[in-house]
């Protein structure tokens, strides 16, 4: 898998050798994993703001840099319309305003990789388990998720009510529902990746 530098991002490059943020790297080596025994070729985000600042678009680039055909889910209708107003026009057919409950309802097909970054954190528990389901299996290959490593208060932000941490998780929790946790100790309360690969390639 072609994982391009990030030349764009200074602070980052300096940081890691690539451009990515540690949390990132946890993704960008599993991808690897996933692609040496079966590269994926289809992939689905959830959840997507501001186009125009390129540090949100780092899966982006890797989705670009080997063909992989991605697509965005995302509940906040102005980030839709921001989408629209800043990314190139043959990408605006990607982006779906719809909420992740309705994923089923949405997509009539599934995906290689499904990245749910930094997500479960903005779902009432009761909701994160009940589209759960949902989730893995519309996944093919690998259902990614991010979220902080237990609490961390977040209200509204820039008008989006869908920001606000409805939730806390930690490792044990996400273990516990099958998930291979990786802990990142970069701040506090610090991050949790985590992934389940799909029974066919596990």
């Amino acid at each position: 898998m072609k994982i391009p530098r990030r030349w764009h991002d200074w602070s980052k490059l300096k940081k890691t050798g690539r451009g990515y943020t540690r949390r990132e790297l946890t993704v960008v080596e599993l991808l690897r994993e996933v692609a040496r025994r079966r590269p994926p070729k289809s992939f689905l985000n959830i959840g997507f703001h501001d186009y125009q600042d390129v540090r949100n678009r780092w899966w982006i680039d890797i989705c670009r840099a080997n063909n992989i055909d991605w697509h965005i889910l995302e509940v906040y209708p102005p980030n839709v319309d921001n989408f629209l107003a800043e990314a190139p026009a043959s990408d605006h057919h990607r982006i779906t305003c719809g909420n992740l409950l309705d994923l089923g309802r949405i997509y009539q097909r599934t995906f290689d990789v499904i990245l749910h970054w930094h997500g479960p954190e903005h779902l009432r528990r009761e909701d994160f388990l009940t589209c759960l389901p949902q989730l893995l299996e519309h996944s093919r290959l690998v259902t990614i998720l991010g979220c902080p490593d237990g609490e961390e208060e977040q209200g509204q932000a820039y008008g989006n009510p869908y920001e606000e941490h409805l939730s806390f998780w930690r490792r044990e929790e996400l273990e516990s529902l099958g998930f291979t946790v990786q802990a990142v100790r970069d701040k506090a309360p610090g991050h949790l990746t985590a992934y389940r690969l799909h029974p066919d390639l596990a």
